[in-house]
């Protein structure tokens, strides 16, 4: 009996493979040679239709999902770099746009489900699924294992089409089970050339994409992800439809003229790119997407994305993040800031999707969090999340209202409502005008004429004048979706890398433009820019303390003037426990200590023991008098919506806007 079976399933392999070989496959290039006039100054937001009912997000450039399934499937996948992976997401991008009820368990680990309290039953097979779900099959794109950019070009078609992407051996597995489905397009061979040069074959694959599926992908989401990562953010952006490319945003790579025909047609304004850089390059990847109107939500390792961005029931409504108090700091004699030392610890890095539903959650539920020592941690967050991940936001925000992390607070990471560098989109022009005569000039003159360098940069300057407006347009909406989605979450404070070149200061200009956009939030951090002078007693601070005041609350039933102001007590560090312990002494011996201090200290969450750390910032404090400082206590922390609301009493305003609102 076991040899009929092996016979018959051998049988069935054997045609699928002469298929392979007379199945005609999809022509690799284009017969159009017309020169590409270039992308028009802005693209319209009208884009294809998401399937199965999806919708994108009234707001944000975010695709809605269906109410979750009470319980959901989950599908063990054991290799990291298996090809049944690819497969299983571009299922789930079709099932759970109808209804979120597949998702995946790597090595069986069930943990994150346990923790946000979703149902599930564990498969035991992988392929089990898809007789589970065989409704939903309705085709397939093959990809080739020898030209892993494929892969990216299989799941975006698959996502546009509606239809799984799979290897070959994949699809020939399914067959021989029972589930047929036809095949869409087949891009094996066709992406080979003879020397195998891999910068070669990945440009041919991504200058097919733009070409012939491009203008039929999402807008409002583009995806950067390595061929390799087959676990993670699949499911999404083959949901929405999005193109997925794996190319250098460094201005200097060979990618880089590729990859700008591709960001220069997104919605300019109202479009999110998700995953992250080749190389790890963060300085590029933002600085790309911030000069295309577009902000990033890091999501290369985002399992589960359409399993978690399910809305929620009916009736409920998101957790709001409860008011800070700062009563125990205030003379209740004078009204004054009683003057200590206020420090507020800060956890980085909340912009990354993937770090709020990965490493934020097992540091969250973390022993070390017991530590009476630990300060109060001021978490970075997506304010989006409240909409893109509501069952993330609600289990976070309601463990601090009313679970055991009461002391903790919140505020945005960089730089709001997603991450963006302002310096590049307020002074876009001047950034642009820059790099255009850069490159221009980098050209070696035998490959040049002296009139086609002019030439050249007297066309990239004109185009970054017409831009600029409309870049500048795109960073304010995004200040008004951070104030939005800052309201809806309770949050007051928004960390922020300013990323200015030259100028050591945050302008004026700039603060007076956005502060009219952000009425709800009473602080700023800007990271990585020094807005304020260092007190001479202390190290050069690394960033600067903006707080948010009203000079009028209110002008004819509307806002009053604003002003974004340094507060001269103000520091940021970057570093934790030998950085604190080096100013701590200076404050705990400050001669007369007539005025508050405020000291914020930013811990990064892949830090080893980060909060066995974080916890020595606050015994450097308990330990002066050991150490043969003054005994004077005057050392408190604090959140950083706590440090807001004192930062604005100190300077006579109100304890924060939103309650003049």
């Amino acid at each position: 009996m076991l040899n009929s079976k092996l016979k018959r399933l051998f049988s069935v392999l054997m045609v699928l493979v002469m298929l392979a070989l007379v199945f005609p496959a999809v022509v690799a290039c284009s017969d159009d040679d017309e020169e590409d006039p270039g992308p028009p100054i802005v693209e319209p937001w009208d884009e294809p239709e998401l399937r199965n009912g999806l919708e994108w997000h009234e707001n944000l450039p975010w695709s809605v999902f269906p109410e979750r399934a009470e319980t959901i499937y989950l599908v063990p996948l054991m290799n990291p770099y298996a090809d049944i992976n690819i497969t299983v997401q571009s299922l789930m991008a079709q099932v759970n746009s109808v209804e979120p009820r597949i998702g995946i368990a790597e090595n069986r680990d069930t943990t994150v489900f346990q923790q946000l309290d979703i149902d599930y039953y564990l498969l035991d097979d992988p392929f089990e699924v898809f007789h589970i779900f065989s409704d939903y099959i309705r085709g397939v794109v093959i990809y080739d294992t020898a030209s892993p950019h494929t892969i990216n070009l299989a799941c975006t078609l698959a996502g546009i089409e509606g239809v799984l992407a799979a290897s070959f051996m994949v699809y020939a597995t399914l067959a021989a089970q029972g589930i047929d489905m036809p095949i869409v397009a087949d891009y094996r061979g066709q992406f080979i050339v003879p020397d195998r040069d891999p910068d070669v074959e990945r440009h041919m694959v991504y200058e097919y994409m733009f070409e012939n599926i491009y203008a039929r992908a999402a807008r409002r989401t583009f995806v950067s992800l390595n061929p390799a990562s087959t676990l993670t953010l699949r499911d999404y952006a083959m949901a929405v439809g999005a193109a997925i490319t794996w190319l250098d945003f460094a201005p200097q790579h060979m990618d880089f003229p590729l990859l700008s025909k591709f960001l220069e047609r997104t919605a300019l304004g109202n479009a999110s790119l998700l995953g992250w850089s080749p190389r790890g390059d963060e300085g590029s990847l933002i600085n790309a997407a911030s000069t295309n109107g577009m902000f990033v939500w890091p999501s290369d390792h985002s399992r589960n994305i359409t399993v978690l961005a399910a809305r929620r029931p009916e009736g409920v409504e998101p957790v709001q993040l409860r008011p800070a108090n700062v009563d125990e700091f205030i003379n209740p004699m004078t009204g004054e800031v009683i003057p200590y030392v206020y420090v507020a610890v800060g956890m980085a890095d909340g912009d990354n999707l993937q770090y709020m539903k990965g490493h934020m959650l097992v540091l969250w539920n973390h022993h070390q969090r017991h530590d009476p020592y630990l300060p109060p941690i001021s978490w970075t967050v997506s304010p989006a999340a409240v909409e893109l991940l509501p069952v993330l936001h609600d289990y976070f925000f309601r463990d601090v209202n009313e679970g055991p992390w009461q002391r903790d607070s919140f505020l945005t990471g960089p730089s709001g409502i997603g991450y963006f560098y302002p310096f590049q989109m307020y002074n876009y022009l001047n950034v642009q005008t820059a790099t255009v005569i850069a490159n221009a000039n980098a050209i070696p003159s035998d490959e040049i004429t002296p009139e086609e360098r002019e030439a050249l940069i007297e066309e990239g300057i004109a185009r970054a004048e017409q831009r600029a407006p409309l870049i500048r347009d795109a960073m304010m909406r995004f200040y008004d979706l951070t104030n939005r989605y800052c309201r809806m979450a309770g949050i007051t404070a928004i960390s922020t890398w300013y990323q200015g070149v030259g100028d050591p200061w945050v302008p004026d200009s700039f603060l007076d433009l956005i502060s009219p956009r952000l009425p709800n939030i009473d602080l700023m951090l800007f990271q990585g820019h020094n807005r304020i002078h260092a007190n001479p007693s202390t190290a050069r601070p690394r960033g600067g303390m903006m707080f948010k005041g009203w000079d009028d609350p209110y002008n004819e039933g509307q806002p009053g003037n604003t002003s974004m102001a340094a507060h001269p007590q103000a520091h940021f560090y970057s570093l934790i426990g030998g950085a604190f312990r080096a100013f701590a002494p200076v404050y705990a011996n400050s001669p007369q200590n007539a005025s508050p201090e405020f000291v914020t200290v930013q811990a990064v969450p892949w830090t080893d023991n980060v909060l066995y750390r974080m916890a020595s910032v606050r015994r450097a404090s308990y330990n002066l008098n050991a150490e043969g400082i003054s005994g004077r206590d005057v050392i408190r922390f604090i959140t950083m919506d706590q440090m807001a609301m004192l930062l604005r009493i100190s300077e006579g305003l109100p304890a924060t806007q939103t309650a003049n609102m």
